[in-house]
């Protein structure tokens, strides 16, 4: 009885345990609101042959699938906010390009762990209804899934009807709240406008902690 007594306590005392690190775990890796964030995007970008003018105009157009993404008025909002200081002015009257952005959101289902195998395992022992048995058993703190956000922008010169800059950002992790990522990713996107980089390389945009109440 004093065997299973502490058995039972140590159970209990490990279970506690790993519900208080599967907790503080949940809140960092799915709420991201109580601290800022790296948003790491991997960036593409491509030119055309004829630059972009300084301080030139645009206005945005959108594909009919566009016109049925829930984000989409979000996601111009942000690429304007970006284009801006970049220099270029919005002007739906009189553009002398257009851009063309979109967004694909996916969840990916991770094939291993990212911290080795078995790390975001937790271990339950139950006793036996006789008595005499410990049986293991193995189970997901939190779903191995991770989200991939993927950015496309398309410059296009009006007049000569080509594309003149085309940009690209991926980024993949276990953040779902796409509203909050629309900015960092848009801006990891166009941080070489208007050079174009087309070899892959990593930029990291810090996504300041949410204030309270929001």
């Amino acid at each position: 009885m004093n065997a299973m007594h502490r058995g039972s306590q140590w159970l209990m005392n490990v279970r506690g345990a790993l519900a208080v690190a599967g907790l503080a775990l949940a809140t960092v890796v799915l709420s991201g609101c109580a601290t800022s964030r790296n948003i790491d995007s991997e960036v593409r970008s491509f030119g055309g042959a004829t630059p972009i003018a300084a301080g030139a105009t645009y206005r945005f157009e959108r594909l009919p699938s566009m016109a049925q993404s829930p984000t989409q008025d979000a996601l111009e909002t942000a690429t304007a906010k970006v284009l801006a200081g970049k220099g270029l002015v919005r002007n739906d009257s009189n553009a002398r390009y257009t851009v063309q952005v979109r967004l694909d959101v996916d969840r990916v289902a991770l094939d291993r762990y990212p911290f080795g195998a078995g790390a975001l395992l937790s271990d339950r022992v139950v006793l036996a209804s006789d008595g005499s048995l410990w049986q293991r058993v193995r189970r997901p703190l939190i779903d191995p899934v991770a989200y991939r956000h993927a950015a496309h922008i398309v410059v296009r010169d009006i007049a000569a009807g080509s594309a003149v800059f085309e940009t690209q950002a991926v980024q993949e992790g276990p953040w779902s709240d796409t509203p909050n990522l629309l900015e960092p990713i848009v801006e990891a996107a166009l941080r070489d406008y208007p050079q174009a980089a087309p070899t892959p390389k990593t930029i990291t945009v810090v996504l300041p902690a949410a204030s309270p109440g929001k």
